[in-house]
Formats: C-alpha cells, sequence, structure tokens
C-alpha cells in the first residue's frame, strides 16, 4: 500500500472525488469532513501527508493547519492545501506558515500526483 494520507475537505463530492482518485493511484486515504474530525483522526492514526481544504465552516483549514503544527506529536507532518479559494494572499500565507504546497480545485489528477509525490519525496 502507498503513504498514508489524510483528506480533510467539508465538501462531500469533492472529497469522495479526491479520495477516488488518490486510491486509484495507490494511496491509503482516510477523509474526513471538519478541521475538528482531522485533529481527532490524527491522534488515533499516523500520516504521511495532509491534504487540506482551505474554506471550511467552524474551523477553517488555516486554523486546522495552525493546530496541527502546535501539536509536537505531529507538527513534522507535511501539509498541502487543496482548496478553490483562489486568492494569492491565501496561497502566500498558506506557505509561508509552512505548508509545502498549495494546489487549486479543480485540480488536473496528474498535477496532485506530481504534487504529492515531490512531498513525499518518492
Amino acid at each position: 500500500m502507498g503513504a498514508k494520507i489524510l483528506l480533510v475537505d467539508d465538501d462531500m463530492m469533492s472529497r469522495k472525488l479526491a479520495q477516488r482518485l488518490l486510491e486509484k493511484k495507490g494511496y491509503e486515504v482516510t477523509a474526513a469532513e471538519s478541521g475538528q474530525r482531522c485533529l481527532e483522526i490524527l491522534r488515533e492514526q499516523k500520516f504521511d501527508l495532509l491534504l487540506l481544504d482551505w474554506l471550511m465552516p467552524e474551523m477553517d483549514g488555516m486554523e486546522t493547519f495552525e493546530k496541527v503544527k502546535a501539536d509536537g506529536s505531529y507538527a513534522d507532518l507535511p501539509v498541502i492545501f487543496l482548496t478553490g479559494e483562489s486568492d494569492e494572499g491565501a496561497q502566500e500565507k498558506a506557505i509561508a506558515a509552512g505548508a509545502k504546497a498549495y494546489l487549486q480545485k479543480p485540480f488536473v489528477p496528474q498535477d496532485a500526483y506530481e504534487c504529492i509525490e515531490k512531498v513525499l519525496g518518492l
């Protein structure tokens, strides 16, 4: 089995599509619908990569990202934002905060695969 990825997206259709595409490529994907659920799952399992939506209700992607990075047990977990947010300032903020990449939705599957492989060093 490939790398373990935690995919966090509040939009069910986007989440299911991304999960199918990643599993087709051989990744082991766990999906979460919110930042809070993401944090709960991270307390239970280890992952190689976190794919995180930017725009989510209650706890947005950046707040989730900051909480992940503040927790010493998974502070080194690489994060890629996978989002429909097109604001250039959001991308700059994410990268400045330590995200490894920022993929725009809708994404080209091959671009996502290449980005993930680069971040994971595959």
